[in-house]
């Protein structure tokens, strides 16, 4: 564990913060005006279940401060995990083409900015144990030229038998957000977190949120079926492609004619094609 902390010109300090196994937070100085903290808020889960983490930006001056996190406002942070066997992994935030989130975050004096993490967006845990997770970010402050703020967090992390009955409770209450909130970011990031547990238990959700939701959120759904790509997933697509909403009987469309050109199991491929082919005839 180590701590430090840089004064900066404007009076921001740089904040090295790490959460420790015990969930305690070491702070370098003891008033710092602008700090960074990343903790593990959810460091135990079923296999495939959620592991979650949270970044906090806090604003103590009297100005506000303008901080640069990168696309998506996730290219900032650099993911190591060290898995049971002692394998290590480094993930980092991979760019991409089409339309983004700037990144950049005003933070009002005397507010905290917060963001939550979904670590098995950077990394796929196939195994039960116990993982070390290290996550590390370093941001531009706008406000201050070529000045960073810098965070770190190191925790193990458990990985539990399968419990698909807990992992399908975890998908049910993201479920009851996406479909009862009232916002698009609210839905969206719980529809991004359903997509992303991989028990096979999640298709069920999956199909019932693009079904009831609003054809902003049900891409992500869908894609997540797509992802999923059993018969289960399958079946679930076809439903959709019965839809009376037009989008989102061809977006269902689309992702099974994706599965056609990539399933390896020539069983379920045959499926995939003897369906659309009877969808065709229907049009």
């Amino acid at each position: 564990m180590s701590r430090s902390a840089i004064r900066l010109p404007g009076n921001i300090a740089i904040l090295f913060c790490c959460l420790m196994s015990k969930g305690e937070v070491i702070h370098a100085q003891a008033n710092p005006q602008l700090t960074a903290a990343i903790s593990i808020t959810k460091p135990r889960t079923p296999l495939h279940g959620l592991l979650l983490a949270m970044v906090t930006l806090s604003n103590r001056t009297d100005h506000q401060i303008v901080v640069d996190l990168g696309q998506d406002n996730e290219q900032v942070f650099v993911f190591t995990i060290t898995s049971p066997d002692g394998k290590i992994t480094r993930k980092q935030f991979e760019l991409t083409e089409g339309l983004h989130r700037t990144g950049k975050e005003t933070i009002e004096p005397l507010t905290t900015y917060r963001q939550e993490l979904v670590i098995n967006k950077w990394y796929s845990f196939e195994f039960a144990g116990t993982y070390e997770v290290s996550i590390t970010m370093k941001a531009e402050v706008l406000t201050e030229p070529a000045q960073y703020i810098e965070a770190k967090c190191d925790h193990p992390i458990v990985i539990e038998a399968a419990n698909p009955e807990q992992v399908g409770h975890e998908a049910q209450q993201l479920l009851e957000i996406i479909t009862r909130s009232t916002t698009f970011n609210e839905a969206s990031a719980a529809a991004t977190k359903l997509t992303l547990i991989t028990d096979p238990v999640v298709v069920q959700y999956l199909a019932d949120g693009a079904a009831a939701t609003n054809i902003q959120v049900a891409p992500i759904l869908i894609g997540g079926l797509a992802k999923v790509g059993n018969d289960e997933a399958v079946d679930a697509l076809f439903r959709l492609t019965a839809s009376g909403d037009q989008p989102k009987r061809m977006m269902a469309v689309n992702a099974l004619e994706y599965l056609k050109s990539t399933e390896h199991d020539p069983g379920l491929r045959r499926k995939i094609e003897l369906g659309l082919q009877a969808l065709t005839r229907e049009n």
